[in-house]
């Protein structure tokens, strides 16, 4: 196998086992298990708003979370765990990284060290918009405190 095809595949199953290391479990639900009554809630509140001759693509309009559907084996695929706020094993900040799609780590100009995930700074203040595409959603995310520019006379006179 050629290095570059190598380090790909590594780092892929890297990413890949991390995953699953972060959230305890695959996310996905097979259709032979039963999916729980959490899981089928959760996509039962998401709406459709992509599907292919294969696929479905959910969206919660809250949360920001997707679920993909394969039509053919009823397979689910969630981007974030489900009831995760009734997990006994994680709690508080570690239920808000799991709720998080994206986790970003800066370092600032004094070199410190901060991370920021976008469920705190994006999802709960409702800094996100959403837009239909043709074929699927577009979710942006604005994490972090904006700075607006406030154009203001010095005095304003009669």
């Amino acid at each position: 196998m050629e290095k570059g095809k190598k380090l790909r595949t590594s780092m892929i199953a890297f990413l890949l086992t991390a995953s699953l290391t972060l959230t305890g479990k695959s996310g996905i639900v097979h259709a032979e298990e039963s999916q729980t009554k959490q899981e089928e809630a959760a996509l039962n509140e998401m709406i459709l708003v992509a599907e292919n001759e294969s696929l479905e693509l959910y969206f919660d309009e809250v949360e920001t979370d997707i679920a993909v559907k394969e039509k053919s084996s009823g397979q689910v695929w969630f981007s974030n765990p489900v009831d995760i706020e009734n997990d006994t094993v994680s709690s508080g900040v570690y239920q808000k990284l799991l709720k998080s799609h994206i986790v970003l780590t800066y370092i600032n100009e004094s070199t410190q060290s901060s991370t920021m995930n976008n469920y705190t700074a994006s999802i709960e203040e409702g800094q996100f918009e959403v837009e239909k595409l043709e074929d699927g959603i577009k979710i942006t995310y604005m994490i972090g405190e904006g700075s607006a520019l406030i154009l203001l006379p010095d005095a304003i006179e009669k």
